[in-house]
Parts: structure tokens; C-alpha cells; sequence
């Protein structure tokens, strides 16, 4: 449950990969230095000629993406950090044995010209070797952070107090160490508004339903909450209808849980997008230099310093971070604020303000948000892991316990981005809050690698054209 939060399942299979090209790159001067030691021992024939790359079947090469998908089929992915080592021992041992003994055999029908024994022998015990010691290496780091309460995955218990108590005593002590248990709630007929205020107050990440003695209505009222918030919602029950979310099966502290999650999962794909965030605000930062340098000079000639403006956003699950921008306004502006609302209409229904004409931006800070370049520091967001390069924009922290609706807090269960379907589509032209929130829960509904692309690929000329910009 915590690995998943740490580490993507996806990651862990890339990084053994990895490991294993490595493990076939030592495979060659572990073998040739060991050729000495073999033939001193009377029992042991060996080639003792040195063994280059071009001897040895490519076959072996069919290592690197076959043997991570061995090891997921013995289940080596399923309980990192948690299982015992020696299980761990058996199904690295058991995954390349049977990879290597089909590659002998391939190789033998296929009649490869040369193949020598002990390349496979020195690779497959090399290869072993770094996967146990990448195994212990991550577990040691995996024990060591479930120490931090930060980094623990905050859950609320729902149910009676003698299934809570029961499952408290049934669950595995590493997997209990992993939870951060925000409070407990007995959801037989009460009225879910608690249930509102605990999720959004403790910024609940998952919820787990022991349903020993509820009744079923009133779980499926309070799934549909955590449906409605983006939360992930576990229950140990038979299977419910779901309007947004999908349901799927896993394991939680050894009991079977449905999951009815209304977010994206897991994947290859949202590993994909971890990548382009993170390499993709890199390129930018360097591509951008320039302007960042014309940004500065401009705001130190129109008002002086600072240069930079930060703000307390609600990141993933409302988690508060810094949100780096350029200033575009003056020093005092969020003193400013209060007055503002009063003497203004705002043109945005709902928590969050906008004025067209707002008198707090300096005449420099018009161009820069014309041009959006007021966003390009949001790039150290997204490199530090705090924003992603497409999704919804960022709300600021006291404008979420204003939000309307609990359903509008659904659009806090992936991470914030620098733009999202509402830059390319609708920006400032659009003047009611429902109408944004639900382009933000549009994107996250219909998520894809490709949305994402297409996202980026229509900012650009909004950016360049000052598309909806004012």
C-alpha cells in the first residue's frame, strides 16, 4: 500500500531491467577473472580462452525485458518491503532458471555456432546477485522512510468498533506501519456531512470499509462520498455500482478489499507521464533561460524586487505546497485582497476571484500574463515533483474550504498542472466555477498519455497567440 505511493510497480520492473543489462555487461570480466580459479580444481573443465561480446549468443540479450516479467508472474512485484527475503530468494532463483534453461534450449535448436556454458552460469548468478542486492537495498530504504509520519499514507477506518477492532488484530504489523489512521466512523445512519469533514479535513488518501455488521446501504453512501472527492475507497464486500470510479480487487492487511478508485491507476502510461514532466520541465528550464532573464529585469525596472511571488496551493489531496511564480503584482497584493472583493464583482462564480482589469498588476505583470510567462518558475514545481506539467490548475489553500461542492474536491486527487484542458479550452472566457471544475474531472475521467500530448501540443500556440489571456 505505501510502496505503491513510493514506488510505481512499473518503476521497480524498468530499474530491474536495468539491473540486469548491468549484471550482463559484469557477466564477461566475472567470468574471465574466475577462469584461473576453475582450473586449478582437478573436477571443473572449463574454456579457458577469454570470452568477447561477439561470442556470445544474442539470445542472452533476451534477458533484460523477459526476466522482469518472470519475476512478476512468481509474484516478486506483489509485497515489496513486506515479504520474507528468503521467498524472495526462491522466486528470483526460480524466474531466471527457467528463463535461462529456455534460452539454452533455443539456443540449441537454433544452432547458434558458439555457446559456452559458463558465460550463462557466471550471468545468471551475476544477474541474481544484483537483483537481491537492488531487493535489499530498496527495502532498507522502503523500512526506513515508513518511520516518517509525513510519508505515511493517511487512512479512515469505517465501520463498527468490533470489525475495527478485529481487523487492527488481523493486519500485518508492516503493513499497518505503512497507515497513518486519520480517525475512525461508524457510518450506520449518520449523516455523510462528518464523513465530508473528515476526508477533507485530514486529506484522507484512501478509506477502508470493514463491513462486519453495516448495513450495505449505508456503505454505499459513503463510497459514493469517497467517489465524489477522488479518494480511494477499499471494501471488504461484494461489488457495488459505480457511476465514475472503477472498481478492481486487491489486498490490504491479508483481507480481500474491492477498490473503487476515480483516478487513474498505476500504469506504464502514468509512469510515462512522470517521465515527461520531469524531463520535459528540464528541457524547458533551459530552453526558457532567456526569458526568465528578460521576466527579471523587467519586473526590477516596473516595481523593484522581489522577483518572485510564492503561495501556499493545494497540491495532491489538498497537501499544501509553494507555488512558484513571477510577480505581477505589487508587494502588497494579498493584503490587498480583502478590500478588493469588496469594491469588485467577482467574474469568476464560486471560491476563487478574478477581476479582468485587476488595479494590483503593475503594467510589466500584464505582459507577462498575456504571455503566461508569470507561470515558466511553475517548471521548479514540476521538477521537484510537486506540479505536473498538464493538469488542473492549482488552487490556493484558504479557497478550498470554500469549494460549494464536495464532488469539486475530486479535481485534488491527481496532481496539479501547469495547464490542463481549461488553458486550451475555455481560460478566462469561462466565468462560472462549476463549468472549470468540470473540465478539470473531464480530463481526469478521460485521462491518457495522449490527452496529455494533444494538451501540450494546443498550449503552445494558446501561449504564443495569448489565447484567452488577459
Amino acid at each position: 500500500m505505501k510502496f505503491q505511493n513510493t514506488f510505481s510497480v512499473q518503476f521497480v520492473q524498468l530499474l530491474d531491467a536495468i539491473v540486469i543489462l548491468c549484471g550482463l555487461f559484469l557477466t564477461f570480466p566475472v567470468r574471465n577473472l574466475l577462469v584461473p580459479i576453475f582450473d586449478i580444481l582437478p573436477t571443473v573443465v572449463i574454456d579457458v580462452q577469454v570470452v568477447k561480446w561477439t561470442d556470445i549468443s544474442p539470445l542472452l540479450f533476451g534477458l533484460v525485458p523477459l526476466l522482469p516479467v518472470f519475476l512478476e508472474f512468481f509474484g516478486f512485484y506483489d509485497k515489496i518491503g513486506i515479504s520474507g527475503f528468503w521467498k524472495r530468494c526462491q522466486q528470483i532463483y526460480k524466474a531466471t532458471l527457467i528463463l535461462a534453461c529456455s534460452f539454452a534450449v533455443l539456443a540449441v535448436l537454433l544452432k547458434f555456432e558458439y555457446q559456452n556454458r559458463s558465460i550463462m552460469v557466471v550471468g545468471v548468478s551475476v544477474v541474481t546477485t544484483l537483483l537481491l542486492l537492488r531487493d535489499l537495498l530498496m527495502r532498507f530504504f522502503l523500512r526506513n522512510r515508513s518511520n516518517s509520519e509525513d510519508l505515511k499514507v493517511p487512512v479512515l477506518l469505517i465501520g463498527t468498533k468490533g470489525s475495527i477492532s478485529d481487523w487492527k488484530r488481523e493486519i500485518l504489523t508492516e503493513d499497518f506501519n505503512h497507515m497513518l489512521i486519520a480517525g475512525e466512523y461508524d457510518c450506520r445512519g449518520r449523516d455523510h456531512d462528518v464523513l465530508e469533514s473528515l476526508l477533507a479535513e485530514h486529506r484522507v488518501e484512501k478509506v477502508i470499509f470493514l463491513t462486519k455488521e453495516t448495513p450495505f446501504d449505508d456503505i454505499s453512501s459513503a463510497v459514493e462520498i469517497c467517489e465524489e472527492m477522488g479518494v480511494d475507497a477499499c471494501i471488504a464486500t461484494n461489488f457495488i455500482n459505480t457511476k465514475i470510479a472503477s472498481p478492481s480487487f486487491g489486498e490490504i492487511g491479508g483481507m480481500p478489499m474491492l477498490i473503487v478508485r476515480s483516478v487513474p491507476d498505476l500504469s506504464w502510461a502514468l509512469f510515462g507521464k512522470h517521465l515527461i514532466d520531469r524531463i520535459g520541465a528540464a528541457c524547458l528550464l533551459v530552453v526558457t533561460a532567456p526569458i526568465w532573464i528578460i521576466a527579471i529585469i523587467g519586473i526590477l525596472a516596473s516595481d523593484g524586487g522581489p522577483v518572485f511571488f510564492r503561495q501556499d496551493r493545494a497540491g495532491r489531496y489538498g497537501k499544501p505546497f509553494k507555488m512558484w511564480k513571477f510577480r505581477s503584482m505589487v508587494r502588497d497584493a494579498e493584503s490587498k485582497l480583502a478590500a478588493l472583493k469588496k469594491e469588485q464583482v467577482n467574474q469568476m462564480s464560486g471560491p476563487v476571484f478574478k477581476l479582468e482589469d485587476d488595479p494590483r498588476i503593475f503594467k510589466f505583470g500584464h505582459w507577462m500574463r498575456r504571455t503566461s510567462v508569470d507561470e515558466l518558475p511553475q517548471l521548479l514545481n514540476v521538477l521537484f515533483g510537486e506540479m505536473s506539467l498538464v493538469g488542473p490548475r492549482p488552487m490556493a489553500c484558504y479557497e478550498i474550504p470554500e469549494l460549494p461542492k464536495a464532488a469539486h474536491r475530486r479535481k485534488l486527487s491527481i496532481k496539479p498542472g501547469i495547464t490542463c484542458i481549461w488553458q486550451v479550452e475555455g481560460r478566462n472566457s469561462i466565468s462560472d466555477f462549476d463549468d472549470w471544475v468540470k473540465l478539470d474531472l473531464k480530463y481526469i475521467d478521460e485521462w491518457s498519455l495522449a490527452l496529455d500530448i494533444k494538451i501540450l501540443l494546443k498550449t503552445i500556440p494558446a501561449v504564443l497567440f495569448s489565447k484567452g489571456a488577459k
